[in-house]
């Protein structure tokens, strides 16, 4: 005979069963505020100097995963 498995029970995720045709109401998003503008040391975008180019050796190492020796 074969061992018995005990039926493993979920949960109902959609809350109490609904009676009639009604359509579930979905719930509402909960309320996220924005966060505050940070100021940093470092400042924004503009005014952190430009990165130079990537330069083909970079661009060829990188494609090699790093492999160069």
């Amino acid at each position: 005979m074969a061992k018995r498995i005990p039926m493993i029970k979920f949960p109902n995720r959609r809350g109490p069963a609904v009676s009639g045709d009604r359509a579930p109401t979905p719930a509402a998003p909960p309320k996220v505020t924005p966060p505050k503008s940070s100021t940093t040391a470092a400042g924004s975008a503009s005014v952190q100097p430009r990165r130079p180019p990537v330069s083909n050796e970079e661009i060829d190492v990188v494609l090699l995963g790093g492999a160069v020796g």
